[in-house]
């Protein structure tokens, strides 16, 4: 056997040590996020003219995983709101999933952008004449993330967002209302960049 031969078959059986060692490993870095969430809504429409807005209350959990890219995500949210006041008994939930962009990060501050889209669920019990019936709507948010560092793995985060909700009206036609949650809590991270 000739000597570049030999060489090249032995260059290509340690080639894969070589590979196993400079391999980098993909972004396993993942956010889980809960806390407190208020919102403001319009629960209806009567003559015309939309029902005063409600404030409701409730809770927000997500997840965000950067599996592939250091600033590109991925994001899954729940959130739930609920009133029971002044005529107006009423649930809500909503499902969410999209993409999250970390814009800035550093020592003690990032800030991250979302678009999310998914399906909200309005539960009414009482409600105003003209106010929304009981559907599942289309949703489509957007909003930003304000992480205030705590430790390496803890942030507490503040998280307003703008939400359109499109909602079918009494009268047999759609309208699209405008959600505008704020959530605030605790963001935890596993794993790392």
């Amino acid at each position: 056997m000739s000597t570049i031969l030999r060489q090249a078959l032995a260059l290509l059986a340690i080639a894969p040590a070589f590979a196993q060692t400079s391999y980098r490993a993909p972004n396993l870095k993942t956010e889980v996020f809960g806390g407190f969430s208020t919102t403001a809504m319009e629960p209806g429409r009567a003559g015309g003219k939309g029902l005063e807005r409600v404030r409701l209350n409730g809770w927000t959990v997500s997840a965000t995983t950067y599996q592939f890219f250091r600033r590109w995500g991925l994001t899954t949210e729940l959130s739930g709101h609920s009133r029971d006041k002044l005529g107006l008994d009423v649930s809500t939930q909503t499902y969410l999933f999209g993409g999250t962009y970390r814009s800035f990060e550093r020592k003690k501050l990032a800030l991250t952008g979302r678009i999310l889209a998914g399906t909200n669920r309005w539960d009414p019990s009482v409600f105003p004449a003209g106010g929304y019936r009981k559907q599942n709507s289309f949703t489509f948010s957007f909003g930003q993330s304000i992480d205030v560092k705590l430790s390496e793995r803890v942030a507490f985060r503040i998280q307003p967002d703008l939400a359109f909700v499109r909602r079918a009206q009494s009268d047999g036609g759609h309208r699209l209302t405008l959600v505008t949650p704020l959530s605030f809590g605790l963001a935890v991270k596993f794993g790392r960049r």
